[in-house]
């Protein structure tokens, strides 16, 4: 999932999935938003958000961008779930279970409820993916997802799967539709960036509501990468990363013993003037080579969005790939004029 050629893989089914999309936020627009406004942004974000990461896990479209509504009602209620449970893990994740358990009780509940939804829902499709290759019985395979390679893998037990693929498409939902949120966000509010970004859009990709966007596009499209770059920038997902010392450390004078937690809180750095200029403006060219080929200088360990090392998020690419793709056919939806 980190290698490059393989995401590049998915970027016509997930350039369809991004059109169906833009074709379901512009009908909400029109049919119940007086054409103006999208009501219920995110929950709709959400579905795209599911859509996208079925076909990355199934190798298919599971149904949650009909105009409609989603042809299975689970598809809603793991959104919700999903949400549910981010929501509620604001006090249940950070305080000592018998704490929560005695004085949020209902809280807890609705936490634990989520979860049964979260792998009840993931389980379902899981199972008919599985159900699927056991009956192809030595028939041509289908072109398949992740689920397929992982079942396929010999040094993979089937509970390693289930907890592979489940977590795959928990942490997929809410971080890409938030992230992507905040960066229409702040396209709105700076009208210049706006600007520019439809013009790159014009220039490197044919104008046309069905076009696609290729991997060839993508390579030229320098300012919409850097918009998404500097809205991880300014709204990180995480809001830090816990380390174990596996070795007794000094830090600014105090000494912390061998396997003492630590926290990065890494979004303040993010928004440091010590580390990026005019840090608290959305300024996606910071990220751009000037006309003499110089980029800003910035301290590798001050932009984190994704992690660092073996333990960063596993699904980066896909995510940046998925925001890269649907702002890019935004741009057939809204003119920025």
């Amino acid at each position: 999932m980190m290698q490059p050629r393989y995401v590049a893989t998915y970027t016509h089914d997930l350039n369809d999935t991004a059109l169906d999309a833009v074709d379901l936020l512009r009908h909400e627009r029109d049919t119940r938003g007086g054409g103006k406004v999208v009501p219920l942004m995110r929950d709709l974000l959400f579905r795209w958000a599911l859509e996208s990461i079925g076909v990355v896990l199934f190798g298919k479209r599971i149904g949650c961008l009909s105009l409609e509504g989603s042809a299975d009602p689970d598809t809603d209620a793991f959104a919700h779930a999903v949400n549910d449970m981010f929501t509620t893990s604001e006090r249940v994740g950070f305080l000592p279970l018998a704490f929560v358990k005695s004085f949020y009780r209902k809280i807890f509940a609705k936490h634990m409820a989520c979860w049964d939804t979260i792998y009840r829902v993931a389980k379902k499709y899981i199972d008919a993916q599985l159900n699927a290759m056991a009956e192809e019985d030595g028939k041509e395979e289908e072109a398949g997802g992740l689920v397929r390679q992982l079942a396929t893998n010999k040094e993979l037990t089937i509970k390693q799967v289930y907890a592979t693929a489940i977590d795959v498409m928990t942490g997929a939902v809410d971080t890409t539709t938030t992230a992507f949120q905040w960066c229409l966000y702040e396209l709105a509010r700076n009208p210049d960036v706006q600007e520019r970004l439809y013009a790159e859009l014009v220039r490197v990709v044919p104008d046309g509501r069905r076009e696609q966007i290729t991997q060839k596009h993508l390579i030229d499209l320098h300012y919409l990468k850097a918009c998404v770059k500097e809205t991880l920038r300014l709204y990180q997902i995480a809001g830090g990363y816990n380390r174990v010392l596996d070795q007794d450390t000094v830090i600014r004078g105090y000494k912390l013993p061998k396997g003492t937690v630590i926290a990065g809180a890494t979004p303040n750095l993010c928004r440091d003037s010590n580390y990026f200029e005019d840090a608290g403006e959305f300024k996606p060219e910071r990220w751009l080579r000037d006309a003499s080929g110089r980029k800003q200088e910035t301290h590798p360990f001050a932009y984190l969005p994704f992690g660092f090392g073996t333990r960063s998020c596993v699904g980066r690419r896909f995510a940046e790939l998925e925001m890269h793709l649907l702002l890019g056919q935004v741009r057939s939806s809204v003119h920025p004029s």
